[in-house]
């Protein structure tokens, strides 16, 4: 009797192969499930980045038709940050930045 209650016991506290078998294919799914999802949402971003430079690129087709330069040469640009408790001034023309620590 002692024999195969123990034997019982054993069973009972050892879950079935096929439950431990069924949590690593759940497992095994749901990182496939993230890894397609991440990956989606990459091709999704490289997509949006790649429609807006189309855009900038209508867009200054448009200006050039128009005669217009404003989005050829617009004006320098000023920003001022600070950081750590210095002053950081940054001024930008056409392609070049500038920063300056005060």
């Amino acid at each position: 009797m002692k024999l195969y209650m123990n034997e019982q016991n054993q069973v009972t506290s050892e879950p079935p192969a096929s439950t431990q078998t069924y949590s690593n294919d759940q497992q095994l799914a749901a990182m496939a499930r993230q890894q397609a999802i991440q990956e989606a949402t990459l091709r999704e971003q490289k997509r949006i980045q790649e429609l807006e430079a189309v855009l900038q690129g209508m867009q200054l087709g448009i200006d050039i038709i128009n005669g217009s330069t404003a989005s050829l040469s617009s004006g320098p640009t000023a920003q001022t940050y600070t950081i750590n408790g210095r002053i950081i001034k940054s001024t930008t023309a056409g392609s070049v930045t500038n920063c300056f620590w005060r």
